[in-house]
């Protein structure tokens, strides 16, 4: 078996798949005042989900430069800082893949569009505290999103 787009390559036979993607992959943690923006996402399930901005990086593209990228095309928005948080793969068992997050200080919510094409309705701020408990409550359930708030948590006490 093999099959492969833009993004994903599959292999594999009837005992055993690899999913390889191709590309990178940025996930963002915007921070505005200490507190952070979660998207309001319209997902496959039919509901909406809180969610941090995320995205492929391109052909060659540099890692820090598609998280610039993702945050101004879901955002129009451009940090005034860009953390790295450290890296994370969806299943390692199944899907090699390199994605890497980022923790994104934001000067200002001037002009902030989020990008409707991508099915995002919405945004809104949170403190830490009410981040920790969307977790809790079981309303963040993205697996890139609770991953890239863990990478803040172990680092947060270094910012």
């Amino acid at each position: 078996m093999d099959w492969k787009n833009n993004y994903y390559q599959l292999t594999g036979s009837k005992r055993a798949l690899k999913l390889t993607q191709l590309t990178g992959g940025v996930v963002i943690l915007p921070r505005f005042n200490n507190q952070f923006l979660l998207l309001e996402h319209l997902r496959v399930d039919g509901q909406v989900h809180y969610e941090v901005p995320r995205g492929f990086t391109e052909l060659n593209e540099k890692f820090t430069l598609a998280a610039h990228r993702e945050l101004n095309e879901e955002l129009n928005l451009r940090p005034t800082k860009l953390t790295f948080l450290g890296e994370v793969m969806p299943d390692s068992g199944l899907i090699e893949s390199h994605i890497r997050c980022y923790l994104a200080d934001l000067g200002s919510l001037n002009g902030l569009v989020v990008q409707r094409s991508e099915q995002i309705t919405g945004y809104k701020l949170f403190s830490l505290s009410e981040l920790l408990m969307l977790v809790r409550n079981n309303q963040i359930v993205d697996g890139f999103t609770l991953s890239t708030v863990l990478k803040y948590l172990a680092i947060k006490d270094e910012d």
